[in-house]
Order: structure tokens, then C-alpha cells, then sequence
């Protein structure tokens, strides 16, 4: 029998104390709830979609979630966002439709070149990649009021090894630096989704080179 066939069975067979699962509810449950403290000390019972908030506000949020889960909460959050960044689907986004015809031809060229990427691939997935940043930015500039030009991510460096991808970002963001892990994910929920799956790739955030921006948002 095969490996992953023995492993599912055993995975059915295995018991967990109801405890554990509580606590993974509870887990989840505890997000929201520090969300909406965080809204009622503000005085806050809706947020309305399209209206400007203070951006402190949501630093407020950002900062009940790291103190209390840390990094990876906020890598978390990042990765249920996208929806929100985006209008319509992702998969309208201009970002989208600028690396479709990208992935298609890694796709093919993947297959071709068993060894590993050649100079034309790594140009594509470098161009991937930044075509994706400038669609990021374009999000956060509609929901920052009077953005700098300069506001948002950027690329400080990139490596290519074979089918693998390191990606140095730096950021003049909205939120604080050490809440980065959020938007990071949201590069990474994008990466994952448009990148050919024979492609890994790796982010890192150089905060000593990053800044943040005090505005409304």
C-alpha cells in the first residue's frame, strides 16, 4: 500500500481529546474578540466599508494580536485578507491578468529544463514578482487618504537558484514594522496562487531598512 494511502488511514484512526479541538476554536474565536475590544474602547459597534478611519486604529488591532499570538497570528490574518485588498476576485485583479501569460510560459519552461532555470526564466519570474508588488501597492494607495508616492513594498533584493525564489522586501507601510508578517503574507497568498507549484520561493522583510508611514487610513 502506498505511503500517503497509510498515513490517511492512520490520520482516520487517530483520536484527540476534545480538549485540544476547543482550544483551536477558541483560538480562532479570540482573533475576533480582540478585534472587536479593540472597537468597542474606540467607541466603535460597525465599521462601514467605505468610510476612513484613523490608521491607528487598526495598528490598535495589529497590536492585541502580536502581544498576545505573535508573529505568525499576523502572517495568519494576512492570509484571509486578500479578498478584501482586491476587488472582484483575485483572479481579476489586474495582477492576476499580468502574470497569467508569465506562469504559462514557466510552466512550460519548467518542464523543458530539468536541470534548472535558465537566464529568460528567471527574468519572467523576477518580472512576476514585481508586477505583483505594484499591484499590492496600487491596494494600499486606495485605502491610505493622501498617499505618498512612495508608500507601500518594494523589492530590495531577489536571488534565483534553480526553481527557487528569495525575495528581500522593504516596506513604508501603514502599520507598524514589526507587524510586517501581515502584509508579507498577503505577497506570499499571491506568490502561491499565480507561481507554478514546481516553484518555491522564500520571503524575508529587512525591517532596518523599512519605515512607517503616519497617515489615515
Amino acid at each position: 500500500m502506498a505511503r500517503s494511502a497509510l498515513t490517511e488511514r492512520n490520520i482516520r484512526h487517530h483520536r484527540a481529546m476534545g480538549r485540544y479541538i476547543v482550544s483551536s476554536v477558541r483560538t480562532l474565536a479570540e482573533l475576533e474578540s480582540l478585534g472587536k475590544d479593540v472597537l468597542a474602547r474606540n467607541g466603535i459597534t460597525e465599521i462601514d466599508p467605505e468610510r476612513l478611519y484613523p490608521a491607528d486604529l487598526r495598528r490598535q488591532i495589529y497590536d492585541a494580536i502580536f502581544e498576545r499570538f505573535g508573529t505568525n497570528a499576523l502572517f495568519w490574518v494576512g492570509l484571509e485578507t486578500p479578498e478584501y485588498w482586491f476587488s472582484g476576485t483575485f483572479e481579476e485583479s489586474p495582477a492576476y491578468k499580468t502574470t497569467a501569460m508569465t506562469r504559462s510560459a514557466l510552466e512550460q519552461g519548467l518542464q523543458v529544463d530539468s536541470v534548472g532555470a535558465s537566464v529568460d526564466l528567471i527574468n519572467m519570474l523576477l518580472r512576476h514578482a514585481d508586477a505583483l508588488v505594484d499591484s499590492l501597492n496600487d491596494a494600499v494607495a486606495s485605502t491610505v487618504l493622501a498617499a505618498p508616492f512612495s508608500l507601500g513594498w518594494s523589492i530590495k533584493s531577489r536571488e534565483v537558484r534553480s526553481r527557487s525564489v528569495s525575495i528581500m522586501l522593504v516596506s513604508r507601510s501603514s502599520i507598524r514594522i514589526e507587524h510586517e508578517a501581515f502584509v508579507r503574507a498577503i505577497f506570499h497568498w499571491c506568490l502561491r496562487i499565480t507561481l507554478p507549484r514546481l516553484v518555491g520561493f522564500t520571503l524575508r522583510h529587512n525591517a532596518a531598512a523599512s519605515h512607517p508611514f503616519d497617515g489615515i487610513c
